[in-house]
């Protein structure tokens, strides 16, 4: 009697630990899992969070190019002297390493856009360049509607809703 309560007592004891060592394999397991779940979410959040800060800086740096051709118009609506280069240079070259940015982190479509706005940009400078009152008003519509179309594909890569 004795002796089949000491193998019950062993076969209690190394169920016990079969089933313990069984529930922590499980809980490595899924947490494990769980782990690679959650790096891979922060992993998109971070990416998106670049990606917003490259559409951002990208943004910013067309508008200042766009205040700097705008401010070159008014010297030319005034008869002021300007330099038709030296006037955008720092701002065309933030504009330009921007858009590089943007080329090498956005979607085809998003390229393809900023691509248009700043050919519509660029244009104005040139309107202005060659005092084309006319040209310029053509273009400065089309720059607000170029700049939206942008910002729509922007939001739309990001989620964010409309």
């Amino acid at each position: 009697m004795a002796n089949s309560s000491a193998w019950f007592a062993l076969a209690g004891a190394l169920g016990g630990i079969v089933l313990t060592g069984g529930f922590t394999l499980i809980t490595a397991v899924m947490s494990h899992r769980w782990t690679t779940q959650t790096d891979r979410l922060q992993d998109l959040r971070s990416a998106k969070e670049r990606l917003r800060d490259v559409f951002h800086d990208y943004l910013i740096a067309t508008n200042a190019y766009f205040h700097a051709v705008d401010r070159m118009h008014i010297k030319a609506l005034r008869d002021k002297e300007f330099d038709p280069w030296e006037d955008v240079r720092e701002e065309y070259k933030a504009l330009q390493e921007q858009y590089q940015y943007l080329t090498i982190s956005a979607s085809d479509e998003v390229r393809q856009l900023a691509r248009a706005y700043d050919m519509v940009l660029y244009g104005l400078a040139d309107a202005v360049r060659g005092s084309d009152e006319e040209r310029w008003s053509e273009l400065r519509s089309e720059t607000h509607k170029a700049r939206e179309r942008v910002r729509v594909a922007m939001r739309g890569e990001l989620g964010v809703p409309s």
